[in-house]
């Protein structure tokens, strides 16, 4: 299964289960996420594996916990208002 349908996007493995995707919106670069680029790679399969990366990860993820967004739906798009200058969430895909 990918997501989107084509193109570049998320590939879902036969393993049964649920896979945990943050989506991080923001205007400006993040700089606590780049050193996290090496590891979205078909080397690695988006698995970090140094234990200090994790660490960051998790505490910049902790450091930019979202509010609960205004949501606005129409037939075209979808629209989340927030007050923040980066905005965190995750997405949990279950497969089975």
């Amino acid at each position: 299964m990918a997501i989107p349908d084509q193109g570049d996007g998320f590939v879902a493995d036969e393993e049964k289960g649920v896979e945990k995707l943050w989506i991080v919106w923001s205007r400006d670069a993040q700089p606590g996420l780049e050193p996290m680029k090496r590891w979205a790679t078909e080397k690695y399969g988006g698995e970090i594996k140094a234990a200090e990366d994790v660490r960051a990860l998790d505490t910049f993820l902790k450091e930019h916990a979202s509010p609960t967004p205004d949501v606005a739906l129409d037939d075209t798009a979808t629209t989340l208002k927030a007050r923040a200058a980066v905005f965190v969430k995750l997405v949990e895909l279950k497969h089975q």
